[in-house]
């Protein structure tokens, strides 16, 4: 057996088949530019989306079974990313070339998952928007008993209470 150079080898007449994964789909001089506008859009929304419906049902999920470990958050996390992936893919598949059936299954299946999707995003905005509401509402009620107490130390009113557990007044 011989080593030959590549001149020697027979060469294969018909079409050159590209088997790269960049599908230019032919000069790559009149290939238009990505946008890069929409890819920020696509990742920034996905990430909000992702934030907002991990917590809202990470806080929905503790507030029946309490603190969990770190594993299930993770769960919990890498659920709602899948969850993302496929409304995404979903989404994708409708605009695309199927049939109407099709079509219409992948349309009740975006709208279940966006409707999770929104369900707990809402929960985890609402929780957010509803906290602000209640500390402003409860701020005045708070700043009067602060002055009440306030005030009550000042005049010397206020009671001390003695190993026994009764209270007697302040001595001067």
């Amino acid at each position: 057996m011989s080593f030959t150079s590549d001149q020697s080898k027979p060469q294969v007449a018909g079409p050159r088949v590209d088997l790269s994964w960049d599908d230019t789909g032919g000069d790559a001089a009149t290939k238009e530019p990505r946008d890069w506008k929409r890819a920020v859009l696509l990742v920034g929304l996905g990430v909000l989306s992702w934030v907002a419906t991990f917590v809202g049902m990470l806080e929905l999920i503790e507030a029946n079974m309490g603190n969990l470990p770190l594993v299930h958050k993770a769960i919990i996390g890498f659920s709602v990313a899948m969850l993302m992936v496929m409304v995404v893919w979903l989404l994708d598949q409708i605009f695309s070339d199927i049939g109407w059936m099709t079509r219409g299954l992948y349309v009740a299946g975006y709208v279940f998952l966006t409707l999770i999707s929104v369900g707990f995003g809402f929960g985890f905005y609402w929780k957010v928007l509803e906290s602000r509401s209640e500390a402003r509402s409860s701020a005045p009620a708070a700043r009067r008993a602060l002055i009440r107490a306030l005030a009550t130390v000042r005049d010397g009113r206020c009671a001390t209470t003695t190993p026994h557990g009764s209270s007697s007044p302040p001595s001067s």
